[in-house]
């Protein structure tokens, strides 16, 4: 009697079953198939977010670079303005320093030259203040610390020492300081010429 229920309910319980089959067989296929295709994509997805990490710190520190780069060119038209400024506009100002400096130094300069070099490839003229004093080593050092201390550019390029004769302390001593002006307009016209 049982086998006659379930042959007469065939047709109610059958489209069920076909239906149960069909779903385990796409389930396994997709396990098969898709689950592993799933997995390599996770993984590809993990690797992209790793190179995304890896690009977001190198873009950071492009930026930071970038940064910089713009901070020191802004310091070095500060530098070149302030600091440097045109012969025409400083050479006075810095030879009057250099003599002061040498007078509070105890040293008092004589025959003074100011020879030039044009850097034209920056844009720039070198001049140097060349003199002698007679001095003792000690206003020497006060005369150069006086030169590190000033807010002017000044570099110490060259110091020549003999003794003079009759004496035992002092010295003849030659100096030479330079220091740099942003080329004038017709210095950089002509070197560009």
């Amino acid at each position: 009697m049982s086998q006659s229920i379930w042959w007469r309910h065939l047709r109610f319980w059958l489209p069920a079953l076909a239906l149960v089959v069909v779903n385990i067989g796409v389930l396994t296929f997709y396990r098969m198939v898709y689950a592993d295709e799933a997995q390599a994509r996770g993984r590809l997805l993990a690797r992209r977010e790793a190179e995304l990490a890896a690009l977001t710190e190198k873009r950071q520190g492009s930026e930071e670079i970038v940064t910089a780069a713009q901070l020191n060119r802004q310091r070095v038209r500060q530098f070149r303005g302030q600091r440097l400024g045109t012969e025409r506009r400083r050479l006075t100002e810095v030879i009057a320093e250099v003599k002061e400096l040498a007078r509070r130094a105890g040293l008092e300069p004589s025959s003074i030259r100011y020879p030039a070099e044009p850097l034209t490839e920056y844009g720039l003229t070198s001049r140097s203040i060349v003199f002698s004093v007679d001095g003792d080593y000690a206003a020497l050092r006060r005369f150069v610390n006086f030169l590190e201390l000033s807010e002017r550019f000044l570099t110490l390029e060259e110091v020549t020492l003999s003794g003079r004769q009759g004496s035992d302390d002092s010295l003849r001593i030659s100096l030479q300081v330079s220091t740099l002006f942003l080329a004038d307009s017709g210095d950089a016209e002509a070197g560009q010429s």
